[in-house]
């Protein structure tokens, strides 16, 4: 929407220097014409086409005033949507870095999701590996409690003590 607006700004522009130089062309064709009337020699400040020629000047003036002041205004409008645009970008950009990193985020959540996942079942395995290794060496420990208690008759050894918790 900016691009379309530039282009007739600069249109505009390009159509109003071009009055300009014509009123410019003008302004100097009419200096011409003061300038050969004084070289008649004839008082022509007081001739109804000087006046004339005057009141044109300043008309012109007028105008190339009134150029002026509008491209500067239009420059202006656009100067001051630039940077409304530019401040939009920014802020989407903002808003675009923002979503990169929750993305990120997310992802990571799902890495480290997935990694727990992965030592519970370690741990699990783990677990299970313990339990089957405590309960071998309790079924070693009563055999060979056993084996020796049987070489003997009349006496019954204690050779391990298990605690509360099996071990």
């Amino acid at each position: 929407s900016i691009k379309p607006t530039l282009e007739n700004i600069q249109r505009e522009i390009e159509k109003q220097k071009q009055l300009s130089n014509e009123a410019v062309e003008k302004s100097n064709s009419i200096v011409k014409k003061i300038k050969a009337l004084k070289a008649e020699a004839v008082d022509v400040t007081q001739t109804d086409e000087y006046r004339q020629i005057m009141q044109d000047i300043a008309d012109i003036s007028n105008k190339r005033k009134d150029i002026a002041s509008e491209i500067n205004q239009q420059v202006e409008e656009l100067e001051e949507q630039l940077k409304t645009a530019e401040s939009k970008k920014s802020e989407i950009e903002s808003i675009k870095y923002v979503e990169q990193a929750n993305e990120r985020t997310q992802n990571r959540v799902l890495d480290l999701r997935t990694e727990e996942d992965n030592l519970l079942d370690e741990k699990e395995e783990l677990s299970d590996q313990l339990y089957k290794l405590n309960k071998f060496t309790n079924t070693k420990i009563e055999m060979l409690t056993d084996n020796i208690n049987n070489k003997f008759k009349y006496a019954e050894f204690k050779l391990f003590n298990q605690l509360v918790n099996g071990d």
